[in-house]
């Protein structure tokens, strides 16, 4: 057995070969030995059948590593067990310098943003004998640094680091000398041997930050809104620039509210999707919602100031009487499309066998997933997002499932809600995972929440080893068809009944050839091996 054979993934999905259709659900449970029940399962191997293979104890001092190989074929029918082996490889250590930024303390507020501050970190990279990969070693040095020729008049909001790199992107601020601007915002490229390149927005007047994020190809964008006082507060910007700070795009488009707040911001299909929501009210943004922008920040490392709190708690209290929908083509707008929220009572839309339905309010909406059907429909899917705020912790809370449907242009077909299995205090922590998979005849879409049971106790070997336990997700599948001409929803097909639980990094494989999926998974207690299989028709 070659090691290039072994899949080891970290994401849900691979490929298989498999042809030929089935039931559209099935699903199979077969007993581990003690001697797997000991070990992990490690990873997959993939043909005409699929064989599951279990790390085993034994080989810690022998140059070869021990296996427990369990093989299914296509219909899931178990073929046997047995044991397998592979040599152990060497590779040297190494060392891995990173450069980071501690910006913003988690969030955008001009009063309260930390000073922006750079530290570079030496770390050993080890390799494990008996695991066959790279760990984290000691950390050899860490130390606060200044760039060559910067300074520390810089307020960072959010920062993104090239991994491959170790370059780093900030979207930074600093007080202006000019009597119509209070806040100069500025891209900063900084290099690995901390020279740093400064790009200023191009900006006449004040503005706020609204929301930042990166792209996949790692250019960085900005969404301002002008300040009380401008002449047109609808009048926001989009700004938009390289992963070498070089700008790209300026866009000033029309708003339709004074103060829509982006909450989430979606890719697909080349272009830029911003979810946002507004108030009934026409004050300026910085009115509204003061200096708050609901940005992700990778660099935020500690926040030791919760008085920023109290702007957050505006933003999630609050409901908004609007959401909007905005796509970017190449920097420029294609669509703006606003649904007052009190339309969605009209358009919900739930499983038969569900009794009741609830229609979205106009809470704060954590996007999970942002999906284009055949038919050139948009289905946004998330969760309402609640935040429990207490001395000295901060604890998100995901609860109501919702999907919205809307058509090419952004106008709302429909709204799916779905109650979900488990609104226990631990699964709420966690959000839901959801996907969507296209019939074969491209006239519906497939729903998959991959839905939470959240426990305590050790989420890893490591942690049951160090004895911290944790509170930590679990996730069982359900699935049901969205029919997109007209709109219908499907009761749940709910794999494992919530009784098995499928492993947390090599969670299932796709068959495009058949449009099936394949999960696996455990028992509560990690003695029994489970399959469910579930085909898209």
């Amino acid at each position: 057995m070659k090691t290039k054979n072994i899949i080891q993934i970290a994401t849900l999905m691979s490929m298989l070969t498999f042809s030929g259709l089935a039931q559209q659900s099935k699903e199979t449970v077969t007993e581990l030995s003690k001697k797997a029940q000991k070990g992990y399962f490690y990873g997959l191997e993939t043909g005409e059948d699929l064989k599951l293979l279990y790390k085993i104890p034994g080989d810690k001092n022998k140059n070869e590593i021990s296996y427990e190989q369990y093989q299914f074929d296509k219909n899931l029918t178990f073929k046997g067990a047995q044991p397998t082996s592979e040599n152990k490889t060497g590779n040297a250590d190494y060392t891995l310098t990173c450069i980071s930024a501690t910006v913003g303390g988690g969030n955008s507020f001009n009063v309260l943003s930390m000073k922006l501050s750079l530290s570079k970190s030496v770390w050993e990279r080890k390799w494990d004998f008996e695991r066959q990969k790279y760990i984290w070693g000691k950390r050899l040095s860490s130390e606060v640094v200044k760039p060559k020729n910067g300074n520390d008049k810089y307020k960072g909001f959010a920062a993104y680091e090239n991994d491959s790199t170790g370059e780093l992107m900030v979207v930074a601020s600093y007080d202006s000398d000019k009597k119509d601007v209070d806040n100069q915002f500025v891209i900063l490229y900084v290099s690995t041997d901390l020279d740093v390149k400064e790009t200023q927005v191009p900006l006449t007047g004040k503005y706020s930050l609204v929301y930042t994020g990166q792209l996949e190809n790692g250019n960085v964008f900005i969404v301002l809104a002008p300040k009380k006082g401008a002449t047109d507060i609808k009048k926001y910007m989009y700004v938009e620039y390289s992963n070498k700070g070089a700008l790209l795009y300026k866009t000033e488009f029309a708003s339709p509210s004074a103060n829509m707040i982006v909450m989430d911001a979606a890719e697909a299909s080349g272009s830029l999707y911003l979810i946002g929501m507004s108030t009934k009210g026409k004050g300026a943004y910085n009115e509204v919602f003061t200096d708050y922008a609901p940005i992700n920040n990778p660099s935020y490392t500690d926040a030791a100031n919760f008085q920023q709190f109290k702007y957050e708690k505006q933003a999630y209290a609050g409901e908004a009487a609007f959401f909007h929908l905005v796509k970017i083509e190449k920097g420029k707008v294609a669509f703006i499309n606003s649904t007052p929220v009190e339309q969605f009572k009209a358009l919900v839309k739930t499983p038969p066998s569900q009794k009741k339905s609830t229609p979205y309010k106009g809470k704060r909406l954590s996007i999970q997933q942002f999906y284009i059907t055949p038919s050139g429909d948009y289905l946004v899917a998330g969760q309402l997002k609640n935040k429990k705020i207490s001395q000295n912790s901060v604890t998100y809370l995901y609860q109501d499932i919702i999907c919205l449907h809307f058509d090419s242009k952004g106008q709302l077909l429909a709204q799916y809600a779905v109650e979900k299995i488990n609104n226990d205090s631990k699964s709420e922590m966690f959000q839901t995972r959801q996907h969507f998979y296209p019939s074969k005849d491209g006239k519906s879409v497939y729903w998959e929440l991959l839905e939470v049971k959240g426990s305590k106790g050790y989420e890893s070997f490591l942690d049951a080893y160090n004895n911290n336990p944790t509170f930590h997700a679990n996730f069982f599948p359900r699935i049901a068809k969205i029919s997109t001409n007209p709109t219908s929803l499907s009761n749940f097909t709910v794999l494992g009944k919530g009784d098995f639980l499928i492993y947390k990094n090599h969670s299932a494989v796709f068959d495009e050839k058949e449009n099936s999926k394949i999960y696996f998974g455990h028992d509560e207690g990690w003695k029994k091996l489970w399959l469910g299989k579930y085909v898209f028709e």
